[in-house]
């Protein structure tokens, strides 16, 4: 049992590896340095797991639906953040949504 669990954990970080790579625009094999290198070799670990998450690999949602469940959050928390002014402000690059819909 433990085997299979180590290699769904590997298969895991990969997706996530992936993840940030295609949001950093760097190559799969230089992810984790410069991931370890802005926030942490531990963080970074952590970060790898939930990015390649069953939650954003589980057929059942579609891409288009997570994008917008996603979307929904950002919009909800940044809202919530500026209730007591009037304007969104958007931090650059949190989520890239291409990456996530179907193409």
């Amino acid at each position: 049992m433990g085997a299979n669990l180590d290699a769904a954990s590997d298969v895991r970080r990969a997706r996530g590896v992936a993840v940030y790579a295609h949001i950093f625009e760097v190559p799969d094999d230089q992810v984790p340095a410069a991931m370890a290198s802005r926030v942490g070799p531990v963080f970074a670990e952590e970060a790898f797991q939930f990015a390649g998450g069953a939650a954003w690999a589980d057929p059942a949602l579609t891409a288009r639906d997570r994008s917008l469940a996603i979307i929904t959050a950002l919009v909800a928390q940044e809202v919530q953040a500026t209730a007591s002014t009037p304007t969104l402000i958007w931090p650059e690059r949190t989520v890239s949504t291409t990456m996530l819909l179907p193409r």
